[in-house]
């Protein structure tokens, strides 16, 4: 028996084992969606986007896919039907359909006016044709297909071939493996004795990979206690700040890989698991920055790997003497002269249920910082990995896949998260709060005061705080009051149909209902000469009277985070506050506790605005010990009058191109308020291809040397589905070049041709030569 066979023959065996004892509890849902949806979608469907809404993809398709696919069917329905037809028509070759399917629907989404992906990927595709056609098809995902070829020695395909090798390797292993192995068939007889399609085993086989290439990986994994000497190196620091990216590796280099699991240990006085991290690289030469001011002594070492913390316990350590009382810790290896000791699964899982029943520690999201800038020529993933950072946040785990994190990214956009680019007439009033005119006002202009984008986001952050420690009973008041609200909402939408408006008291009325306030005005109340449209009376005004139990006007005086307004016109918010409370209902559907939760804004491009005059007075408030649950919590008094500061649940990251400004160049103020993350060009990223590498060193060999690193070119400018190198430089990276070197073509084509390109020295702007492979 030759090595593959004897791999997947080991697979399946292992296979009936787990499925004998799991009885297939954990995957049977596919089976069943089987049952349930074979043939659809019905391309022949009268409403085909009803039709598509009513299938359930489950989990076998990105969520993103399937609300991408909802977007075009509603949208685009026949275009989609035809789409489908084509992709449903098996006398066409299946790569063919496959990308026919990726770039139409691709077309279709653009169209709708959308930038972001389609999501209509061989996985998806997968799931529509195995839906279609069960005992033609199944489902399919790349990394458990990846998994297979590193096992059995196989190279996978290039992108839309990959599925048509997938099924080619199932049909292999369904005729040699599974189709004569009877204890199998047998075991999957009993464990699905209702299903339709008693000989389709290409399902089988690819549960066979799902389940166990996924165990065989952990199987695999190595498992290491890195050592630290808090007298060579401050790793508490490290750790409380984040800087922690990389491991001095002195034994065991040979063994220790991508993937594996890690036990960090500090000695000294207070010695103890401070953090649990992954390995993100095997052992590699890598020198120390010199600027990393953490190193207490002079670091000779030079064999590290790239580590990723997962659980930081900085702030609840796991003591030597937490350790002598867990028994599958007994012999845990630390203490010893030395870096790197070996571990096992059941030291690394004991002190993970440690964590686990320990709410005071921090685990993934607690790694990033409250205050964040991305900085790095153009080009190098700055705003891409700001989506991947703010899903962690928000979500509080580690995110692997990139399509996981847009997808969480897309769904809390507006909620719990916000995006937006300064430039260089980004102003205080966009970001915190200022007069704009009021554009419902028919009459003649007026202003009124309009909350900025930040401070948006930091009153729902701060509200969601605050909820967050109430109890159950508090939460329900709260919701009859809201819904108290809503009905009033109603009743002057109504009344204004009616012409009969709400009344306040004798003199004052509603005038219109916003969305965070109420309008009200009176008919002897004018502002100066001109027109006037009301006054504004915010619901989180009145909210706050029932939170703080307010009873008579006087009280108002002294509330905290109330508008202005509300203590100026206490008399009128009073009247309104009793007009609520009369329409609140006896009960409220019990919502339960409210989870703690965590918002972010991104600032792209953050260093192109006047970041004194953006910021203003927040530049104090952001600082983590300033902010509302911090060591020292500060406010300050907006021009408006109301209070605000900055909640301990907001995180900020901004992105800097120091191609546009260096960081030298950044007020100091900010500067000290963020932690900067560096990010220059890589040469080699996991399960990425970037094209023609070489080239791209070269040229940035050339532009350190004359412009230095700041100048670089990203590697992103050779990534994409375009490998045409011609007009990948012309278009993107040549005309980036020209505006570094300011139109000094002899400069440019130096460089170009030093990097081995063939330059046409006749055309301007330059472009490459069509002799270039």
């Amino acid at each position: 028996m030759d090595d593959k066979k004897r791999k997947i023959q080991n697979l399946i065996e292992k296979y009936k084992i787990h499925i004998s004892k799991s009885k297939l509890k954990d995957e049977i849902y596919k089976w069943d969606l089987l049952d349930e949806y074979r043939g659809r979608p019905n391309t022949d469907a009268i409403d085909f986007y009803e039709e598509i809404k009513e299938i359930d993809f489950s989990n076998l398709i990105y969520k993103m896919g399937k609300a991408v696919l909802l977007h075009i069917a509603k949208e685009r329905p026949e275009e989609l039907r035809s789409i489908f037809k084509y992709l449903y028509d098996e006398s066409k070759n299946l790569t063919e359909r496959i990308n026919y399917f990726d770039q139409e629907t691709l077309k279709v989404y653009k169209s709708l006016g959308e930038t972001l992906k389609h999501q209509q990927d061989e996985r998806s595709i997968a799931a529509y044709l195995t839906y279609q056609y069960p005992e033609k098809y199944t489902f399919y995902k790349y990394t458990f297909f990846k998994n297979y070829c590193k096992l059995v020695g196989l190279k996978p395909a290039s992108k839309n071939k990959r599925y048509s090798q997938y099924l080619h390797e199932l049909d292999m292993i369904v005729n040699d493996y599974i189709s004569k192995d009877d204890d199998l068939i047998k075991l999957i007889d009993e464990l699905l004795p209702n299903f339709k399609s008693k000989s389709n085993y290409k399902l089988i086989a690819q549960d066979i990979l799902f389940q166990m290439l996924e165990k065989e990986n952990d199987e695999d994994r190595n498992y290491w206690i890195f050592q630290g000497n808090p007298k060579v190196y401050d790793f508490k620091k490290g750790l409380r700040d984040s800087l922690i990216t990389n491991w001095t590796v002195s034994a065991h280099k040979d063994k220790i890989r991508e993937g594996d699991k890690v036990i960090l240990w500090i000695g000294g006085k207070n010695s103890g698991c401070y953090a649990l991290a992954e390995v993100t690289s095997n052992p590699k030469l890598l020198k120390e920055n010199r600027s990393d001011k953490l190193w207490k002594k002079e670091d000779k070492s030079t064999t590290k790997v790239d580590i990723k913390i997962t659980h930081n316990l900085i702030g609840s350590p796991i003591s030597k003497n937490d350790i002598k009382q867990i028994k599958e810790l007994s012999k845990l290896n630390v203490g010893n002269q030395g870096t790197n000791f070996k571990a096992t699964k059941e030291e690394y899982d004991a002190i993970v249920n440690l964590i686990e029943n320990d709410k005071n520690v921090e685990s993934n999201n607690m790694n990033h910082s409250l205050n964040t800038i991305l900085y790095g020529p153009p080009g190098t993933g700055k705003t891409y990995n700001t989506v991947l950072r703010a899903a962690e946040i928000v979500e509080e785990r580690t995110i692997d896949s990139y399509d996981e994190a847009l997808e969480i990214f897309n769904d809390k956009l507006h909620s719990q998260i916000e995006f937006v680019t300064f430039h260089q007439n980004y102003s205080y009033e966009d970001f915190i709060q200022g007069l704009r005119p009021d554009t419902k006002n028919d009459k003649d202009l007026t202003f009124e005061k309009k909350d900025g984008v930040f401070k948006k986001l930091a009153d729902n952050a701060r509200m969601n705080l605050e909820e967050s420690k109430k109890s159950e009973s508090e939460i329900e008041k709260i919701k009859q009051f809201e819904e108290a609200l809503e009905i009033l909402k109603e009743k002057i939408i109504e009344s204004d149909e009616l012409n009969e408006p709400v009344k306040i008291n004798n003199t004052a009325y509603f005038t219109a209902v916003e969305e965070d306030a109420f309008r009200y005005s009176a008919d002897n109340w004018t502002l100066g000469e001109r027109g006037f449209n009301g006054f504004r009376m915010k619901y989180s005004d009145l909210i706050r009277f029932y939170e703080e139990g307010i009873t008579e006007r006087k009280q108002i005086k002294t509330l905290e985070n109330i508008s202005g307004l509300a203590k100026q016109h206490a008399t009128y918010f009073v009247k309104a506050f009793e007009l609520v409370k009369e329409l609140m209902p006896k009960s409220v559907k019990t919502v339960g506790p409210i989870k703690k939760k965590n918002y972010v804004i991104i600032i792209d491009e953050i260093n192109r605005a006047n970041i004194s005059r953006v910021f203003g007075e927040l530049i104090t408030l952001i600082e983590p010990d300033k902010r509302s649950h911090g060591k020292i919590p500060m406010k300050a008094k907006l021009p408006s009058g109301d209070e605000f500061s900055v909640p301990s649940n907001l995180y900020i990251i901004g992105t800097m191109n120091t191609a546009d400004k260096s960081i030298a160049l950044l007020d100091i103020a900010l500067r000290r308020r963020f932690e900067f993350v560096p990010m220059y060009p890589k040469y080699k990223i996991k399960d990425t291809e970037i094209y023609d590498v070489d080239i791209l060193r070269r040229i940035n060999e050339e532009i350190i040397r004359t412009k230095g690193h700041d100048f670089q070119i990203g590697h992103s400018y050779f990534m994409g589905e375009n490998k045409d190198i011609i007009q990948r430089m012309n278009n993107k990276v040549i005309p980036l070049l020209l505006e570094y070197y300011m139109n000094d073509a002899d400069e440019v084509i130096r460089i170009l041709e030093n990097a081995g390109l063939s330059v046409n020295k006749a055309e301007w702007p330059i472009q490459l030569s069509d002799t270039n492979d």
